[in-house]
């Protein structure tokens, strides 16, 4: 079973993060820029994915995969919201922006508890 690759998920943050050191890695078997096809391939038992937690939560909740390690790295980008400048202050977008908020702290407080803190690379 080979390693599935993705473009914004380095495997070498991945593996330097969870050993201290990076192995020697073989080209993925499998290239996707999409996480969809990527986790379905995975599922079907073409190789193991790469991916962010959030990504894949649908998936591990079902059962159709699971994870590799109950140890995380922390994942090297962030996501950032923004908006036109001509729309700063606007009541609809600090709605948003509230609901948002509210959204990402339910998903973390539904995670499992994790053994071990998060990991940096």
């Amino acid at each position: 079973m080979g390693n599935i690759g993705r473009a914004a998920d380095s495997w070498e943050t991945w593996l330097s993060g969870m050993t201290g050191e990076l192995p020697p890695l073989r080209q993925p078997a499998l290239e996707f820029t999409d996480s969809t096809p990527m986790l379905e391939a995975a599922r079907q038992g073409l190789g193991v994915a790469l991916t962010r937690r959030s990504i894949a939560d649908q998936w591990l909740r079902a059962g159709e995969l699971v994870l590799a390690s109950e140890r995380e790295v922390a994942h090297t980008s962030s996501y950032f919201l923004v908006w036109p400048h001509r729309s700063h202050g606007s009541p609809r977008l600090a709605s948003f922006q509230a609901w948002l908020r509210r959204q990402a702290e339910a998903f973390e407080r539904a995670l499992p508890a994790r053994p071990d803190p998060p990991y940096s690379a």
